[in-house]
């Protein structure tokens, strides 16, 4: 993985700075009391989600249909989605809007996730390829729809059966398969090294023993 200069600046990333600068606007309108009493509380907050969520589709057809698709894209795009998201999920909960366990099971799968990563880097240290699979696809999917209604959940969901939180809740079930999908693959990345290790290993130990077998006919051709 590489990080060059000249990609710090293309219009795909620059939309996922602008995504991580939408997180802080977005907490501070949600807790300003003047947006809190408005007659429709939670749309100025609401707006910026729908920007930065835009951002988001935008950097990535931006990014494959015009071949800048980075490094640094790579890391710093799913990076700005997560916190986007969490930090939601989280202002959701404290504003009575969604259960808190749907925000504390995002949160602990994502740490997890990096925690896993880093597991991972320290154990193989070289380029592993867990891919993120269809589990995490479908539940950020969930989690994006869940998330839109919820925050018109305590206006106007309250007759629909809290479908807001039914679309969350699968986003969570979605969202443990893929944590689950995530440990196997990690798991096998770390097996497949180990394997690959002691192939090294023997091969090297298999070497040192042929150069010793040989050195020693020629000692002995010599002394003859």
């Amino acid at each position: 993985m590489k990080f060059e200069k000249k990609d710090l600046f293309t219009i795909p990333n620059i939309l996922t700075y602008i995504r991580f600068l939408c997180v802080p606007l977005f907490v501070w309108l949600a807790l300003d009391k003047s947006v809190q009493n408005a007659t429709i509380p939670m749309l100025y907050p609401f707006i910026v989600f729908m920007f930065a969520s835009i951002t988001d589709l935008c950097d990535g057809y931006i990014a494959r249909h015009f071949n800048q698709v980075s490094d640094i894209g790579k890391v710093l795009d799913p990076l700005a989605d997560k916190i986007l998201q969490v930090t939601t999920m989280i202002i959701l909960a404290v504003f009575g809007y969604i259960h808190w366990a749907f925000a504390i099971i995002m949160l602990v799968k994502e740490l997890y996730m990096v925690c896993g990563a880093g597991i991972l880097l320290l154990k193989v240290k070289e380029k592993v390829n867990v891919q993120s699979n269809y589990w995490g696809k479908a539940a950020a999917f969930s989690y994006g729809i869940g998330i839109i209604l919820a925050f018109f959940h305590i206006e106007k969901l309250k007759n629909l059966f809290y479908i807001d939180w039914v679309i969350l809740g699968l986003g969570c079930v979605l969202t443990i398969i893929a944590a689950v999908n995530y440990t196997i693959q990690m798991v096998k990345e770390i097996k497949n090294f180990n394997g690959k290790q002691a192939v090294s290993v023997a091969t090297n130990s298999e070497t040192q023993n042929a150069e010793t077998q040989n050195a020693e006919t020629q000692n002995n051709e010599n002394n003859k």
